[in-house]
C-alpha cells in the first residue's frame, strides 16, 4: 500500500531522534538530517513540521515523595498547540499525558504523576499531522561519595582536615558534625578537634537532579587537639618538711610539663616530682603540661602549703 505524504512527514521526523527503521520510506518525499539533542530543529528540514528546542525543556524530580514534571520554557515549541509525553519509544501506547502550548512557546509544568521515569519522550503535535519528536532523560541515580583524605584515628592537632568527592561532575556536598544538622560545605574541610572526646565526620553529595546520597560518607575519630589540661593526683599534706613529692597528670595521651615553685622559673619536670630543699614558710607549687612549643596550658594546677624545719 503506497503511504502519502502526509505520512511519510510524521515518520520522518520521528526518525530525527528514535531512529525508525521506516526512514526508506520517505527519502523520496524530504531531506532529513539528523539533529543532536539540544540543538533547533530547522523548519526548512522538515516542512511545516513543529520545532522542538530540547534545551528549553527542563525535566525535574522531587524526591520526597518522588513526583516528576516536565516544564517548556518559552520558545520551547514552534508551530504546535499541543504537546505529548509517552513512555514508549514507538509511541504506540496512551500518552501518559498532555498540554497546550501557549503563544509564547512554553508549556507545562505537565505532572507526570508520582513515579520516577528515567526516560520519556516528548511529541509537539504539528500542522497537518507533521510533528516532532525528542527523547529527554531523567537522572534518578544518586551520586556515590567518597572520602579522599581522613586525619588520623587520634588528632591532636586543633583541626581534623577531610577532602571528598562525588561519583558524579557538578554536584554540591552537605556536611554534618556528630549529631548536628547537615549544611551546605565543599571539600576541603575541617573539624575542630580540640576539648577531648570521641567525634564523627559526616558528608553527603546531591548531584544536579537533586538526587542524595543517602549513605553518604562518614569517618569517627578521637579529638586531642589544643592545649592539655593539668591536674594534680597527688599531694602533701597542709603541713610538710623541707622535702615533698606531687604527682599530676594531663588529659592527652602524650604531654610535657613543667613546674614552679613560688615564682621561680619554670623548669622541666615529670611525674611524680620530688621538691627539696624547701624554704621554711608558705610555698606554692604550680605545674602546667604542653604540646610542643605553642599548645600550652594556660591554667596550671596549683597547690599552696606551709613549710616547717
Amino acid at each position: 500500500m503506497k503511504r502519502n505524504q502526509t505520512q511519510c512527514g510524521f515518520l520522518c521526523a520521528l526518525v530525527l531522534v528514535l531512529g525508525s527503521a521506516v526512514a526508506g520510506c520517505c527519502q523520496s518525499e524530504t531531506q532529513v538530517k539528523e539533529v543532536p539533542v539540544g540543538d533547533k530543529q530547522s523548519s526548512a528540514d522538515v516542512p511545516s513540521a513543529a520545532v522542538l528546542m530540547v534545551d528549553k525543556v527542563r525535566l525535574t524530580s522531587a524526591r520526597s515523595p518522588q513526583k516528576d514534571s516536565l516544564l517548556g520554557q518559552p520558545g520551547a515549541v514552534a508551530g504546535a498547540s499541543k504537546v505529548a509525553v509517552h513512555t514508549d519509544v514507538d509511541l504506540k501506547a496512551p500518552a501518559l499525558a498532555q498540554a497546550e502550548v501557549k503563544p509564547d512557546g512554553s508549556f507545562g509544568p505537565i505532572d507526570l504523576g508520582d513515579n520516577a521515569h528515567e526516560q520519556v519522550y516528548l511529541v509537539a503535535i504539528g500542522a497537518e499531522g507533521k510533528s516532532a519528536a525528542q527523547s529527554l532523560t531523567n537522572d534518578i541515580s544518586p551520586p556515590l561519595t567518597t572520602l579522599i583524605q581522613t586525619p588520623a584515628a587520634i588528632v591532636e592537632d586543633a583541626q581534623a582536615g577531610f577532602s571528598f568527592k562525588a561519583s558524579e561532575p557538578d554536584c554540591t556536598f552537605e556536611c554534618r558534625v556528630d549529631e548536628g544538622a547537615w549544611e551546605t560545605c565543599s571539600s576541603p574541610f575541617s573539624v575542630p578537634a580540640e576539648g577531648g572526646g570521641s567525634r564523627s565526620f559526616h558528608v553527603r553529595a546531591i548531584d544536579a537532579a537533586g538526587n542524595v546520597d543517602a549513605q553518604g560518607a562518614s569517618f569517627a575519630f578521637m579529638a586531642q587537639g589544643g592545649a592539655p589540661n593539668t591536674s594534680l593526683v597527688g599531694q602533701p599534706l597542709a603541713v610538710t618538711g623541707t622535702e615533698t613529692t606531687f604527682e599530676f597528670k594531663c588529659d592527652k595521651d602524650v604531654c610535657l610539663f613543667e613546674c614552679q615553685i613560688d615564682l621561680q622559673e619554670w623548669v622541666e619536670c615529670a611525674s611524680p616530682y620530688r621538691a627539696k630543699d624547701l624554704k621554711p614558710g608558705e610555698r606554692t607549687f604550680r605545674v602546667r603540661s604542653r604540646k610542643g612549643a605553642t599548645d600550652v596550658d594556660a591554667t596550671p594546677a596549683a597547690f599552696t602549703w606551709k613549710v616547717e624545719p
